[in-house]
C-alpha cells in the first residue's frame, strides 16, 4: 500500500493502480496526501492509522455514552484500547484501520437517526444522519471492498427499528 502511495504522489497518472491489484484506493490517496506532511511514507501510513483509530475510539465512546450511559462508555473505551485490535492494528499502516474509522462513523450516524425519527418534527434531521451515514458507508468501501457487509447490517438493524415502531403505534 505504502508502495502505491509512493507511486501515487510521484505520478498523479498512477492514481488507480491500486486497482490492478483489486484494491480500492482511498488508503493510497490518504497517505500520499500525509506525505505531504511528514515526509516519510511509512510514518505518514502509520499516522493515518492512528488518526483513524482514535476516530473509531471516539465514535463507540458516542455510540455506547448515548445508548447505555457515561459510566459504561469510559468502560468500553478502555476496553476498546486495551484489545489486540486497537493496540496492535490501528497503530500499524493497514487499511483495516481506515475502514473501521469510516464504518464507526456510519453506525454513529445511524443511532443518531434513531433518536430524530422518535421526534415527528426532526424526521428532516433524521434523513440527513440517514444520508451522512451512507457517504460514510462510500467511503468505506473506497477503502475496503468488505464494507458491503457492513451496509447488509445496517439493512438488517433499520428493518428491525421499523419493525419495532410498528409494533408500538400498532400498525
Amino acid at each position: 500500500y505504502i508502495y502505491w502511495a509512493r507511486l501515487f504522489s510521484q505520478d498523479p497518472g498512477y492514481a488507480y493502480i491500486s486497482l490492478l491489484d483489486g484494491k480500492t484506493p482511498l488508503f493510497m490517496w490518504l497517505v500520499s496526501a500525509t506525505n505531504l506532511i511528514f515526509h516519510n511514507y511509512l510514518l505518514s501510513g502509520r499516522i493515518l492509522s492512528i488518526l483513524a483509530g482514535a476516530v473509531s475510539a471516539l465514535c463507540w465512546f458516542l455510540i455506547v455514552r448515548k445508548e447505555i450511559g457515561k459510566n459504561a462508555s469510559l468502560f468500553f473505551l478502555l476496553l476498546f484500547l486495551v484489545t489486540p485490535y486497537s493496540f496492535l492494528i490501528e497503530r500499524m499502516a493497514f487499511v483495516d484501520s481506515l475502514l473501521s474509522a469510516f464504518a464507526s462513523i456510519s453506525i454513529l450516524f445511524f443511532v443518531y437517526s434513531k433518536a430524530f425519527f422518535n421526534k415527528r418534527k426532526f424526521i428532516v434531521m433524521g434523513f440527513l444522519f440517514i444520508f451522512l451515514s451512507s457517504i460514510s458507508l462510500g467511503l468505506a468501501y473506497m477503502t475496503k471492498t468488505s464494507a458491503k457487509l457492513f451496509l447488509i447490517l445496517q439493512l438488517v438493524v433499520g428493518i428491525f427499528w421499523i419493525l419495532s415502531y410498528l409494533r408500538e403505534k400498532k400498525i
